[in-house]
């Protein structure tokens, strides 16, 4: 069930079932059905938002959980409670673990306690430690809610609770994390207070297990409805020092022409892209019905994330946007790619190519107001600090502030309101590209921020540089994998490549789908083969550190290097002058290594494709999908879980509303102690 307000079926439409029978046979038949839906999100994200699921777990688990204990009847095994602890500690704000870097869909402020019962009862149902531990965080960092509807949750999270079972230490887990339901990419600086983290959000109205539901045509035929899903697609949410730095204009509005403006599910309203002022499909009123089979255009726009990797101190990640708006405005391209760099900032480069020109405006959100200084955008967050949003490219742009104000942002953010920056090239164009740099920085430090340039003022799209004190990082980049360009005194072959410098001294690399980065005196990283995500750290030491996604025998600029790690595992290497190649061919590289449990070093995250994809324009590493050829745009293909089954001939809608439950819980009593700490 929803909160009041809102609509979960078109106006006139019903839901027929048979009455109530003895033995709870109804509210049997409804769980059955709750659980084919829940069995098909297999990442524990659901395409409403947290709210809206844990509201609906918050009635539905006291109750599978009592017919199973008196009936042995066991329908509450579901897939989407099975993943959700990953997705909620992936996701938990440091200071605030009650709320979620992922602000999609419709914002209510549901209760704080409501995520606290599935945690406790995935814990107890799967012995998951991780969930165990996103609840006990959540405990520490919460207040208790009083309100007394709402208390079942902590009834509930109390009677689930399994003393015996020992939480998991989050720092064991690793940094980022890639949820396919919700084409989600998110990465973090750490696990502890005053970490940075940062999501972005590619998924279809409904999710990509909804979206493929409904595309494959196969039975059970229903409804997918989608009224609180936004316009929000390719947006990102940036948040660190316990402060919301770009969040996005969280708010309520269900789609309806009746329903209280103003329309909050609209593209500016979040981090995200609009053309001659014009949101992605499905913004605003859906005057067909809450249903997607309702408009032809649900099944074409798709977006999704085909890229998405990580290393040490890296992490890298694409948003393919190309089909999210009207085909009249022949959009050939919206290519969003993330670099979290050195896990303290993250550099955003938006290609964006069309048959004809338009008016591309790009958005970012703050807390407290905004302003314009120069290059740089000045954002105001909470608790004393800062978000300075670099733009390197167009190099000539005109910027506009709004304040925004939805349904219910006072309880996101207590003054009512969010600031929109919305950045734009000064002449319609074509083909823009965006390239900024986030920079996180304490109010009183403002002055003394990081210096972020072009690497190469006659091409400023190609790469910037950031200078914090005595060090120095440069970043360059091309469009596509099978690229090479010139720029700052660098070459690069592949998409992305990173340099970081002590003064004169470079002491840290990367290379995404790439073979070869070069500064002026010599190749610092190579490979024969086009690598997916390779970083080497300390070429100046004697112990070189590598991570990320990759086999093979990479060639890496390290003059000093006695001994090299791969993941956390030493490997053999032979020298070359002042640079070493790493692997023999009577010792290959260990395939499946995995890096040591540290805070700084995340597993490995490369997703493979479903199918294989020709052309020179693929991204070939990405959660099947692939990015189509410029000259000819088509959709994108993604790996999803299982179709929903057929249950007795009755339609069975994808939707939580529909699939209401009825009658009293049976009496579920345990006894047990519980933590001091409680």
């Amino acid at each position: 069930m929803p909160p009041s307000g809102s609509r979960r079926s078109p106006p006139g439409e019903t839901c027929r079932t048979a009455p109530p029978s003895p033995g709870w046979s109804f509210a049997t038949g409804n769980a059955r059905k709750v659980k084919r839906v829940l069995d098909l999100v297999t990442d524990g994200l659901w395409h409403e938002g947290f709210g809206y699921v844990t509201y609906g777990l918050s009635w539905h688990l006291p109750f599978v959980s009592a017919l199973e204990r008196v009936t042995g009847t066991n329908v509450g095994d579901l897939a989407l409670v099975k993943a959700m602890p990953r997705a909620l500690a992936a996701t938990q704000l440091p200071e605030r673990p009650y709320q979620s870097v992922l602000l999609h869909g419709n914002f209510y402020a549901i209760s704080k306690d409501m995520g606290l019962m599935p945690l406790r009862y995935a814990a107890m149902r799967y012995r998951d430690p991780v969930a165990q531990a996103a609840a006990d965080t959540w405990l520490r960092g919460t207040t208790f809610s009083s309100y007394a509807p709402e208390l079942n949750q902590r009834v509930f999270e109390f009677l689930f609770y399994d003393a015996s079972l020992r939480a998991s230490d989050p720092r064991t887990l690793p940094l980022d994390w890639y949820g396919d339901n919700q084409q989600v990419a998110v990465f973090r600086g750490g696990w502890d207070k005053g970490s940075l983290l940062f999501a972005l959000k590619n998924g279809p109205y409904g999710g990509m297990a909804g979206w493929q539901w409904l595309k494959s045509g196969m039975e059970p035929r229903g409804t997918l409805n989608i009224s609180h899903d936004h316009a929000d697609d390719n947006g990102f949410y940036l948040y660190g020092q316990g402060s919301w730095l770009a969040p996005e204009a969280p708010g309520y509005y269900i789609g309806h022409s009746g329903s209280p403006g103003p329309a909050a599910n609209q593209t500016v309203f979040h981090n995200s892209l609009t053309i001659d002022g014009v949101g992605q499909l499905g913004e605003g009123v859906r005057d067909r019905s809450d249903s997607a089979a309702s408009y032809g255009w649900y099944l074409e726009r798709k977006g999704g994330i085909p890229f998405f990797g990580s290393s040490e101190h890296f992490g890298y990640t694409i948003g393919d946007g190309a089909s999210l708006y009207a085909s009249s405005f022949g959009l050939r391209r919206w290519d969003r790619h993330a670099l979290f760099l050195d896990r303290k900032w993250v550099v955003l480069r938006d290609v964006v190519q069309a048959s004809r020109p338009h008016v591309y405006r790009w958005s970012c959100h703050f807390m407290n107001g905004a302003s314009r200084e120069g290059g740089w955008l000045h954002g105001r967050g909470e608790n004393g600090q800062a978000l300075g949003v670099a733009v390197v490219a167009p190099e000539a742009f005109d910027v506009s502030f709004t304040e925004q104000r939805p349904v219910h942002i006072q309880k996101f953010n207590a003054t009512g309101a969010v600031t929109n920056a919305e950045v734009k090239p000064t002449t319609a164009a074509a083909n823009v590209t965006f390239l900024t740099a986030l920079v996180p920085t304490p109010e009183s430090a403002w002055a003394s921020r990081p210096v972020v340039k072009a690497l190469d003022a006659r091409t400023p799209d190609a790469g910037l540089k950031v200078t914090e004190g005595t060090s120095t990082v440069y970043a360059l980049f091309n469009d596509l994998p099978g690229q090479s360009r010139d720029a700052g005194g660098f070459r690069l072959t592949g998409l992305a490549g990173v340099v970081r410098y002590e003064g004169t001294t470079p002491t840290r690399a990367l290379l995404v789908q790439g073979t070869s980065l070069s500064d002026a005196s010599r190749t610092l990283i190579s490979h024969a083969d086009a690598i997916r995500v390779l970083e080497a750290d300390g070429l100046a030491t004697e112990t070189v550190r590598l991570s990320g996604n990759g086999q093979g025998t990479p060639r890496i600029h390290a003059p000093r290097a006695t001994r090299v790690l791969w993941n956390g595992v030493e490997v053999p290497f032979h020298r070359e002058g002042d640079a070493i190649v790493v692997g023999k061919t009577d010792a290959p590289l260990p395939t499946g290594a995995t890096p040591p449990a540290l805070p700084a070093s995340p597993a490995p995250a490369i997703l493979e494709p479903s199918s294989p994809h020709d052309g020179e324009h693929a991204f070939p590493e990405g959660p099947g999908s692939a990015m189509p050829p410029l000259e000819e745009p088509e959709a994108s293909r993604f790996r999803v879980g299982p179709s929903c089954a057929t249950t007795g001939g009755r339609q069975l809608p994808f939707t939580w509303g529909l699939l209401a439950l009825g009658g009293v819980l049976s009496r579920c009593r345990r006894r047990r102690t519980r933590p001091p700490a409680r």
